[in-house]
């Protein structure tokens, strides 16, 4: 009886975590947590800092903008570093850009998923209007530029 308890225990602690380990219904919906399409506005202003910021559960890392408008500064969440440093159009400090994305709040921070970043002609598409990433399927294809001039 003691064998059979000590076989039985880990296996079903092993089925209940099962479903947490399951993964998401289509690639890259763990993207689409906090993306609302009801909510995508755009900003225009001057970028006046780039930063990284470490995801809780993946190894990556997201960049983010602060973008100056006349209403104040926005944070702006672009993408994955890996992404955006295989793209064309690269966004520097001082740079005067249109941001479209959805509005979110995330913990307790309002902040922009940006969607497109216009810089004069140049545009860099990172997520399509319901908000799954270009680089989930960019990953999967031999060149997919999200830049163009």
């Amino acid at each position: 009886m003691r064998g059979l308890l000590v076989v039985v225990l880990p296996l079903s602690v092993a089925f209940a975590a099962a479903p947490a380990l399951k993964p998401p219904g289509k690639p890259g919906a763990e993207y689409l947590v906090l993306f609302n399409p009801a909510h995508v506005a755009s900003v225009e202003g001057t970028i006046v800092r780039i930063y990284q910021v470490p995801s809780a559960k993946v190894w990556l890392t997201s960049v983010h903008a602060m973008v100056r408008t006349k209403q104040g500064d926005v944070s702006v969440n672009l993408g994955p570093s890996w992404f955006l440093d295989n793209q064309e159009l690269h966004l520097a400090m001082d740079d005067r850009v249109a941001v479209t994305g959805s509005r979110v709040k995330h913990n307790g921070v309002e902040s922009l998923i940006a969607i497109e970043v216009r810089r004069g002609d140049a545009s860099l598409k990172l997520r399509a209007p319901d908000g799954m990433p270009v680089w989930v399927a960019w990953r999967t294809q031999a060149s997919a530029p999200a830049a163009t001039r």
